[in-house]
C-alpha cells in the first residue's frame, strides 16, 4: 500500500480519514498546531497528501507538499485565486505530480448517467436550475459560494469540459444576506451558438436541507435530486424513446469512494488529468467571476 499523509483534523478531514485508509498507508495525520519541519519530514516519506484544511491555507499546503515530491489531492475549491492555481499546475508539473481538487459531484453516479443521457441523445439544453442549501456550515473569510455553492459551479464547468456546454459565465451574483451566506447566481452558457440559461441558488441558512439538479431540454427534463432514494429521474414532454427508460437507483453516499478511487487511477495511470485539471481551473475562473459580477 502507498503511504499518504493527511493535513486537517477537523469536520472533513475526519470523514475523509475513513476513505483513505482504505485505499493508502496514513503515516501521519497533522494538524494546524504541527511544525512544519515535521511535516517536511512526513512528506518526504509519502506519495500522496491529502488537503482538508479551511481554503485559505490550501495553496501553501499544496505548494509544499508538491515540492516535496506528493500527489496531492485538495479539498474543494482548489484555492483562492487563478493565480495560486497557475502556480500549483505548473508545480505539479514540473515535479511529474497530480494536483488533484476533490469536486465530489462529479463523481456523482447519478449526475454522470445523466449527463451521458445528454450526449448520447444530444439533446438541446433549455435550462438548467440548481439549489443547494442547509444550515451550516460556517467558515472565516468563506462565502456561501466556496463552501457548497462551489458544488454546483464544478458541474457546470465538467459539462462545459464534455462538450455540452460552451463559454459559460457568470452574469449576475446577488448575496442575500450581509455575510454572504446565501446566494442567486444568474449564469449564461452556448449550445451549437444558442443561449442557455443557468440558475443557481445557494444558502447556508436553510432549515432545509436541499441538492437538487434539474436540466430541461426540448424534449425532456432530468431531475436529479442527490437526498432523495429514487435520486435520478426523467420527465418526458413529449414521445421520446426515453420515457420508458428503466433508470438504474445509485447510491449517492460513496461519491467520495468513487472521487479517491479515481485520484490513485489518476496517479498511477494519468487518464483524464487534462481534463480534470481544465474544469477544476473553469471552476475557480467561475468563483472569481461570481464575486466579480456581486450585486
Amino acid at each position: 500500500m502507498q503511504k499518504a499523509v493527511l493535513i486537517g483534523r477537523g469536520y472533513w478531514g475526519k470523514i475523509l480519514h475513513s476513505y483513505i485508509q482504505k485505499h493508502y498507508e496514513i503515516c501521519g495525520i497533522f494538524g494546524s498546531d504541527t511544525k512544519k519541519q515535521i511535516l517536511k519530514q512526513a512528506l518526504d516519506n509519502a506519495e500522496s497528501a491529502f488537503i482538508a484544511t479551511p481554503l485559505a491555507s490550501h495553496f501553501a499546503l499544496a505548494k509544499l507538499a508538491l515540492e516535496h515530491h506528493c500527489n496531492v489531492f485538495v479539498e474543494k475549491p482548489s484555492c483562492a485565486t487563478q493565480d495560486e492555481f497557475n502556480t500549483l499546475q505548473s508545480l505539479s508539473q514540473a515535479h511529474n505530480k497530480i494536483f488533484f481538487t476533490d469536486y465530489i459531484y462529479t463523481f456523482s453516479q447519478s449526475i454522470l448517467y445523466a449527463l451521458q443521457i445528454l450526449q448520447d441523445s444530444k439533446a438541446n439544453i433549455q435550462s438548467i436550475e440548481a439549489t443547494i442549501t442547509q444550515y451550516g456550515n460556517f467558515y472565516e473569510n468563506e462565502s456561501v459560494l466556496e463552501v457548497i455553492g462551489v458544488h454546483y459551479l464544478s458541474v457546470f464547468a465538467f459539462m462545459q469540459e464534455l462538450g455540452l456546454l460552451e463559454n459559460i459565465c457568470v452574469k449576475e451574483c446577488k448575496f442575500l444576506d450581509s455575510k454572504k451566506q446565501s446566494a442567486l447566481l444568474k449564469l449564461h452558457a452556448l449550445q451549437e451558438n444558442k443561449q442557455i440559461p443557468l440558475n443557481l441558488y445557494c444558502s447556508l441558512l436553510s432549515n432545509e436541507k436541499k441538492r437538487i439538479l434539474s436540466i430541461q431540454t426540448q424534449d425532456f427534463t432530468l431531475h436529479i435530486d442527490m437526498l432523495s432514494h429514487n435520486p435520478l429521474q426523467i420527465h418526458s414532454t413529449k414521445q421520446t424513446p426515453l420515457q420508458d427508460t428503466i433508470l438504474p437507483i445509485f447510491d449517492e453516499g460513496n461519491n467520495l469512494n468513487f472521487a479517491l478511487k479515481n485520484f490513485k487511477d489518476i496517479c498511477e495511470k494519468r487518464h483524464d488529468y487534462i481534463k480534470h485539471l481544465n474544469f477544476s481551473q473553469t471552476t475557480l475562473n467561475l468563483l472569481t467571476q461570481a464575486h466579480n459580477k456581486t450585486t
